[in-house]
C-alpha cells in the first residue's frame, strides 16, 4: 500500500491523506469523489502568490483569483480530475 500524508507546518492536528487507488472500484472513483464538486478548500496567506507559483508548476486553475465578500479564491484541479478551492479568507476586523 502506499500513501502520501500532507499536513499544514506546525498543525499536525490537520493531516490530508492521498491513498492510490489500487482496485477497480477506487479506480472508477478518481476525479470524482466530491459528485464534480470542490473536493477540499485550502486555505492560504496569500492567494495570488500561491496561484502564480502552482501555475508555472502546471498546476490546472478554473480562471484567475477573484475577489469574493469572504476573500480571494480560485478553483483548481489535480492530476486525477479532483477539484480544490484556494481561498484566502478576508480580514472582518
Amino acid at each position: 500500500m502506499r500513501w502520501v500524508t500532507v499536513a499544514p507546518p506546525k498543525q499536525k492536528e490537520l493531516e490530508i491523506v492521498f491513498v492510490e487507488a489500487n482496485t477497480q472500484s477506487m479506480s472508477e472513483r478518481v476525479g470524482n469523489q466530491a459528485a464534480e464538486h470542490v473536493f477540499l478548500v485550502l486555505e492560504t496567506d496569500d492567494c495570488m502568490k500561491d496561484f502564480h507559483t502552482l501555475k508555472s508548476r502546471g498546476v490546472k486553475f478554473y480562471g484567475e483569483p477573484q475577489e469574493m465578500p469572504w476573500g480571494i479564491e480560485v478553483v483548481f484541479e489535480d492530476l486525477y480530475g479532483n477539484i480544490y478551492d484556494l481561498l484566502q479568507v478576508k480580514s472582518f476586523e
